[in-house]
């Protein structure tokens, strides 16, 4: 099983008065292709952050990959988040002023030395996201969104993760560029056997997935979608 969520609870300690995630059981299975929903500001996010081990439920068990990264301490979450999941963020947050290979090679310090990955690797990667060559180099400032958006894919796979989240990543793209977005990602994530996690406000895109749920249907929270 990748993922499997049970009785978990969470609030923000400067709400203690609102429960934003209330989840008695859920799980994914290893290798699926999973689009939660859900509108802006009802939780997708949070729920993110607790499988990463950014946040730390008030109650229950967070295991991925049969270990418990609740148990687990700051540095060992961060070793596990390095190790075992990819990550692309809603505005990609990668750094403008480095060139898109040492964007990349970014991600890959802080990975276990026998993961260490080789700039002939992050070359190859870009290659085969159809990237040319003469702008691996450029400042990611001065990439097309087109590029930035296949740095960003590369740099969340570059460490071969179990577990690849994505979180609302089209959000701000037209239907053009976010079509080819999902058609780039998902060309990579069939070579792969991988786990994909991807919220998203917008429902149209549950074509490309195994499975499609609503957070509401997972996340009981009195009142309906109330949480942050």
């Amino acid at each position: 099983m990748a993922v499997e969520l049970n009785n978990i609870r969470f609030h923000y300690a400067s709400n203690p008065g609102k429960t934003v995630l209330n989840i008695p059981s859920w799980s994914v299975q290893n290798n699926d292709h999973i689009l939660v929903t859900g509108p802006s500001g009802c939780g997708k996010s949070t729920l993110l952050s607790i499988l990463c081990g950014l946040e730390h439920p008030n109650e229950g068990s967070v295991t991925l990959f049969g270990e418990r990264i609740d148990k687990m301490n700051a540095r060992q979450r961060d070793r596990f988040r390095a190790n075992h999941i990819g990550y692309i963020f809603q505005k990609l947050n990668l750094i403008p002023y480095l060139n898109a290979i040492d964007n990349i090679m970014l991600a890959t310090r802080f990975c276990e030395s026998n993961k260490v990955t080789s700039y002939q690797e992050v070359m190859a990667m870009l290659d085969s996201l159809n990237m040319s060559a003469q702008d691996w180099n450029k400042p990611i400032r001065l990439l097309s969104v087109g590029q930035q958006q296949r740095v960003a894919i590369a740099r969340a796979l570059i460490n071969k993760p179990k577990l690849l989240i994505a979180d609302e990543p089209t959000s701000s793209l037209d239907l053009s560029n976010r079509d080819a977005f999902m058609a780039l990602l998902m060309s990579m994530i069939e070579m792969t056997n991988m786990t994909l996690l991807f919220v998203s406000h917008d429902v149209s895109l549950s074509g490309y997935f195994n499975h499609t749920q609503q957070l509401k249907q997972i996340n009981h929270i009195e009142g309906g979608d109330n949480a942050f």
